[in-house]
């Protein structure tokens, strides 16, 4: 399977307290493949992940580099999104210790939150719009229907609800001084009992409707994606037909040369637009990447002068880094000068030139400044400084030369297209008249008028259909809109009536918290809940949409297809709809795992970050958790990295390591690379379980350099040249040792990999709809999953129930938990 990298981290240094263990949190590059589960193993003195507000300083770092790619050809160019911002947009964070906090929250109001405020392209705007106009008439029609139907038990939910709270409204309002606190409390829980019951009625009532309508919704879009595809489709509109038609005339008064000298103008004009915007693309591309190299540049200077700052400046450490940004400077005035003259170099193009400027750096400050092993005055810095001015250079005229070719040649083909053009339109041909297809236009032409007949009798037809439509449910649906209003406003005012006699009684009683976490968490609620646009706002303006013909509006759009991935997303992870409506804590476990993740399915993310945390979260919970974060993120094919202490756990279950020592990384690789070759003593320890007595502590915070193993280019190790190659050397000695078992290691761990995590039909639609399969929830309805259903369920996965608590011994089928 192809790997591309498509998340970068450099040079993130941040200084942290004592208190909190090592003194600094380091990362001199992480990266993050395609198609790739990763994991970060930490130690347990990496105490930088246990602070609270870790996240923040690991997204948000202002002197390190962030960048996605965005892979688009098969040259392997690509855009860049960089920076903190723009790129942690793209990025869903989640901590595990969130699955047991005590969260009141409704999770129906925030998956909304999620879906309207998520990305909705133009284009999925436009699609609509084209939707709802070509099958406007039916799609209104139906659903009025619909609504009409279903709309009369509600309202008479709604009424019974609403009869019942002025009873006991009046029944408070009149007695509320001389009842007693208990008596007073149990009207206060009838109170509370039937507002929920409202709340949930009507937000079951809406989510069935909203379900309905996008089915229907599906269908349709079904059937006008089918006719896109196929352009003989006798659905076609009269201005397509009518096309064909003047194209045929054309062809049938002209001879066939002309015919065919026009359709290769044509194709040589859409060659020479080609060559055109693929010279404007890659310039584009150039532009944005020479500004991220520029930032990356910066930031890595604005790092190691933030490192300089705490030594001092008679050690060799400060000697090192002083090189390096003195360097570094020189480096980023080359870049700016001279990239400006290879404007046409695509990004993969313009990586290279930096890894050869990199690697220049680093052979000029091993051997040209070698000689400078002191820093004791202004003199010795003069020395770097002149010393990099007069020596240090790098060649850019290969690459300006590289630049120009393309350049030239994609103009060069551009213009050889229009001189082609130019010498084929000079030649004239004559017309030639062939009245034996006259024939065959008269057929089109009857065929033209039958279809136009056709075409009126369907539009009569139709708009018959909908004012019959109109006149039949539009009333009804217009009495429910009018109905809903007057029932919303009706106990809102029973509600600020129950409020106001509440405060009253809380003045004369001695429950006056309760009473005041009454107001609080169901009076004051229930206004959020009337103001919600999915009960109110939304409906109002769908019915006004179905009313009326062709009344499309952006805002509609909007709420339209944000409401379509709600539904989407809950059909996906099966949940009975009840679970919606209940805050989290109040929901089984493997309940808050799906609707706790079902924001990565709204968002759709490019990457998922999620840390363990061993200290409140059981095996079970993390072996359910993890089965359910990669059948969405496998579906969704979201790369996540998973944040660990538990190294077993990582190895043999996650594709690629990166490992942690003391809030150092320190090395990275593929999972075999690592077991098979680990270089770091404490990667090492780790592998082999023993300690190693020549393991001796290091700076490694101080060292930004990255040693990349010559047989991959997966593999790293974050040190100082001298450690590595001693570990290296130390590695290689061992070798022989290591690579005796490594064909059985090999095969263990990639079955241990497919085991845990690779799901059966993962390429299977997912429908909301399913037959029960072992007690296991598999895309089923959202509204008929009984509280008899929830019992007998198990758990999540059967097999995991019997599974040992080691974490180490992990074992995982294949069972599909959707």
């Amino acid at each position: 399977m192809n790997k591309q990298r498509i998340f970068a981290i450099e040079n993130l240094f941040e200084p942290l307290n004592k208190k909190n263990g090592s003194s600094f949190f380091n990362i001199p590059l992480l990266e993050i493949y395609s198609n790739e589960r990763s994991a970060i193993v930490i130690d347990q003195e990496s105490t930088f992940f246990d602070l609270e507000n870790f996240w923040y300083k690991f997204l948000y770092n202002e002197t390190a580099s962030y960048v996605l790619n965005e892979f688009k050809s098969k040259n392997r160019s690509y855009n860049v999104i960089y920076g903190k911002n723009d790129t942690f947009n793209e990025i869903f964070t989640f901590s595990l210790e969130e699955l047991l906090e005590k969260n009141f929250d409704i999770p129906i109001y925030q998956i909304w939150d999620y879906a309207y405020n998520s990305k909705i392209d133009n284009s999925e705007i436009l699609n609509l719009k084209n939707i709802l106009n070509k099958y406007d008439i039916e799609f209104k029609t139906k659903i009025l229907s619909i609504l009409d139907k279903s709309s009369k038990s509600i309202i008479e939910i709604n009424d019974k609800i609403n009869d019942d709270l002025l009873i006991l409204s009046n029944d408070l309002s009149s007695r509320w001084f001389s009842l007693k606190d208990e008596e007073f409390q149990s009207r206060l829980d009838k109170i509370k009992d039937l507002l929920n019951e409202f709340k949930n009625e009507n937000l079951t009532f809406f989510f069935k409707f909203y379900y309905e309508m996008f089915q229907i919704y599906k269908n349709f879009k079904q059937e006008y994606e089918q006719q896109q595809k196929n352009e003989a489709d006798s659905d076609e509109s009269i201005f397509d037909i009518e096309k064909k038609l003047k194209f045929l005339k054309q062809f049938n008064s002209s001879s066939n040369n002309i015919i065919q000298q026009k359709l290769l103008i044509r194709d040589l004009k859409f060659e020479n637009t080609f060559f055109k915007n693929q010279l404007k693309d890659i310039i584009k591309r150039n532009k944005k990447y020479k500004k991220y190299i520029i930032y990356k540049i910066k930031n890595n200077i604005k790092t190691n002068k933030r490192k300089i700052q705490l030594l001092t400046s008679n050690t060799k450490e400060y000697l090192y880094l002083y090189k390096k940004i003195a360097v570094k400077k020189k480096s980023l005035s080359f870049w700016k000068y001279y990239v400006n003259k290879a404007k046409y170099l695509d990004t993969n193009e313009l990586s290279n030139i930096v890894k050869a400027i990199i690697n220049e750096e680093e052979f000029f400050i091993l051997n040209n400044l070698s000689t400078i092993s002191e820093l004791s005055g202004f003199w010795d810095k003069w020395k770097i400084k002149a010393r990099i001015f007069n020596n240090y250079n790098f060649n850019f005229n290969s690459y300006i030369e590289n630049s120009r070719n393309k350049k030239i040649f994609l103009n060069q083909e551009a213009q050889k297209r229009a001189d082609m053009i130019k010498e084929i339109e000079k030649i004239k041909f004559k017309n030639k008249l062939d009245l034996s297809k006259q024939l065959e236009q008269q057929k089109f032409n009857d065929f033209i008028k039958l279809h136009k007949a056709e075409y009126r009798w369907n539009k009569q037809s139709r708009d018959k259909l909908f004012k019959t439509t109109i006149l039949k449910s539009a009333p009804k649906v217009k009495r429910f809109e009018k109905n809903l209003k007057k029932q919303i406003r009706s106990i809102e005012a029973t509600v600020k009536v129950i409020a106001d006699v509440v405060d009253k009684k809380s003045k004369v009683s001695n429950k006056i918290n309760e009473l005041n976490q009454f107001v609080n968490t169901n009076l004051n609620s229930f206004e959020s809940f009337s103001k919600w646009p999915l009960v109110s706002s939304f409906i109002y303006e769908l019915i006004s949409f179905l009313s009326n013909k062709f009344l499309f509006s952006n805002q509609f759009a909007l709420s339209f297809l944000a409401i379509q991935k709600m539904i989407l997303a809950m059909s996906f992870v099966s949940i009975n709809f009840s679970s919606y409506l209940k805050s989290y804590f109040e929901n089984e476990i493997d309940d808050v795992i799906k609707l706790k993740l079902i924001k990565i399915l709204i968002t759709q993310p490019k990457l998922a970050f999620v840390k363990d945390d061993e200290s409140v979260i059981t095996n079970q919970i993390r072996k359910d958790f993890l089965k359910i974060l990669n059948i969405i993120c496998s579906n969704n094919k979201i790369p996540f990295v998973f944040i660990t202490k538990n190294f077993e756990l990582a190895k043999n279950n996650f594709d690629s390591l990166t490992i942690f020592y003391k809030n150092n990384l320190i090395e990275s690789g593929k999972t075999i690379e690592i077991l098979n070759k680990p270089i770091n003593p404490y990667t090492q320890e780790l592998v082999h379980k023993h300690t190693n007595k020549s393991f001796s502590e290091f700076w490694p915070w101080i060292y930004n350099d990255v040693f990349f193993l010559k047989e991959t280019n997966t593999h790293y190790v974050c040190s100082s040249q001298a450690n590595f190659l001693k570990w290296n050397r130390v590695n290689m000695l061992e070798s022989e040792f290591e690579n005796s078992n490594s064909n059985e290691l090999k095969s263990e761990i990639l079955e241990d990999v497919d085991k845990y995590f690779k799901p059966i039909n993962e390429n299977k639609e997912q429908q909301m709809f399913f037959k029960w399969q072992n007690n296991i929830y598999i895309g089923s309805d959202l509204f008929k999953l009984t509280p008899k259903d929830k019992q007998s369920k198990t758990s999540l996965v059967t097999e995991l129930e019997n599974a040992p608590s080691d974490s180490s011994e992990f074992q995982f089928n294949d069972e599909l938990i959707y």
